[in-house]
C-alpha cells in the first residue's frame, strides 16, 4: 500500500491479519518512510507502510459496513441507493444509483478503496456498525 492511497479512518490490516482504523499517518523524511498510527503511537500501535496490506472486500465486510444482501440478486448488496456486485470473475463492483455525474460502476476490490470512492462521490463516510 501507498500513504496517498490511504485516508483517515481507513480499514486496513498487517501480517497479522488484524484489521485497524487508520487515526494518523506519520511521514519521516519522504512518504516512503511512514507509519500508519492505529492507536496511540507512543504505546506502539503503529504500522510501517510497507506492513501495511489492504483487506479484501467481501460480503462479511459489506455486511459490518452496513450494506444488505438484494432479497432477488444474491451477489449484490445495497446500503440505501449504494449497490455492490460481486462477479464471477472476481470483479468487485460499486455503483450509485439517481448520482448525476457518478460514474456507472467502478471495481472496488478493498474496502479502504470502497470507503474512499464513497466518500470522494458522496462525503459519506463508510464505518462499521
Amino acid at each position: 500500500m501507498k500513504a496517498n492511497e490511504l485516508r483517515i479512518g481507513n480499514y486496513f490490516t498487517d501480517e497479522d491479519k488484524e484489521p485497524f482504523t487508520l487515526k494518523r499517518i506519520e511521514f519521516e523524511d519522504d512518504e516512503a518512510d511512514c507509519t500508519l498510527v492505529y492507536g496511540n503511537a507512543v504505546k506502539g500501535d503503529y504500522v510501517w507502510i510497507e506492513d501495511a496490506k489492504p483487506i479484501p472486500l467481501t460480503e462479511e465486510w459489506l455486511v459490518k459496513l452496513g450494506f444488505e444482501k438484494h432479497h432477488l440478486y444474491s451477489d449484490q448488496y445495497n446500503k440505501g441507493n449504494y449497490s455492490v456486485v460481486f462477479y464471477k470473475d472476481n470483479r468487485v463492483v460499486f455503483w450509485i444509483s439517481d448520482c448525476d455525474g457518478c460514474p456507472s460502476s467502478v471495481d472496488t476490490p478493498f474496502v479502504h478503496s470502497l470507503q474512499n470512492l464513497v466518500h470522494a462521490l458522496t462525503g459519506e463516510e463508510l464505518t462499521t456498525l
